[in-house]
């Protein structure tokens, strides 16, 4: 399977499209490297890389005989279901948040033995799903629906809560954190040596705040963000000052 390739276009849009075609993925699942710009007598040139998830052996093994596309429908279903029949569900004393205890009760009507715990870090609440089974939650696509999900629940169930909610399966978080450190510090190094703006893909806005925070550490570059949710992105440029 082809993991890299260059692709031109009239403008740098259209060369970062070009090159989606041709690895037959989605922006969110590449890093693109804008080679040059277009310009009066020649066309945009991007260099599009494949982004290595993190990799989980029970995760890439499947669990029992139903597949993670299935669970993740079936629990989607499930979620909005209950949010629609149980819509005065209390908080719970331990929770500040309503999905925490929501999810918790639709997780063990699936099946025992799951829990999910809550903690507020930065400027988000994080779920932490633990138990035998979370592994069926799959990769990235997964999650990120479930949180897209669970957000629009807490929105419309407490509007006073304006923090983002993220959701963390097993220790999915912490190697997607210790995946994000690792490109934020080659794209660093790669802005560096080559004197040049490095762009990363896009993230949501929790992803882009922790990487402005580890590069804080790095004053020979600067980190900014750019574009429109949900492809707003980070570039990495050398600090010239």
């Amino acid at each position: 399977m082809v993991k890299e390739v260059e692709a031109v276009g009239k403008d740098v849009q259209e060369a970062v499209n070009n090159a989606l075609n041709e690895l037959g993925t989605t922006i969110e699942k590449v890093n693109v490297d804008i080679i040059c710009q277009s310009g009066m007598f020649k066309k945009a040139k991007v260099r599009v890389k494949m982004i290595e998830e993190p990799q989980d052996k029970e995760i890439n093994e499947g669990v029992e005989n139903q597949s993670k596309e299935e669970f993740g429908q079936m629990l989607a279903e499930q979620i909005s279901s209950d949010n629609n029949s149980n819509t005065d569900i209390p908080h719970s004393g331990e929770y500040k948040t309503y999905v925490a205890n929501f999810l918790k009760q639709a997780l063990q009507d699936y099946k025992a033995g799951i829990d999910v715990l809550e903690r507020e870090q930065n400027k988000v609440f994080v779920l932490q799903v633990k138990g035998s089974g979370v592994e069926k939650f799959g990769k990235t696509d997964v999650i990120n629906a479930l949180q897209t999900l669970l957000n629009a629940i807490e929105r419309q169930h407490n509007k006073d809560n304006n923090k983002r909610i993220i959701v963390n399966v097993g220790d999915y978080e912490e190697r997607r954190q210790e995946q994000l450190f690792s490109e934020a510090t080659k794209c660093a190094d790669q802005a560096v040596s080559e004197g040049r703006t490095i762009r990363m893909q896009p993230m949501n806005s929790y992803e882009r705040h922790l990487i402005h925070d580890f590069l804080q550490s790095r004053p020979e570059v600067i980190a900014e963000s750019f574009g429109v949710e949900p492809y707003r992105y980070l570039t990495i440029r050398p600090n010239d000052k």
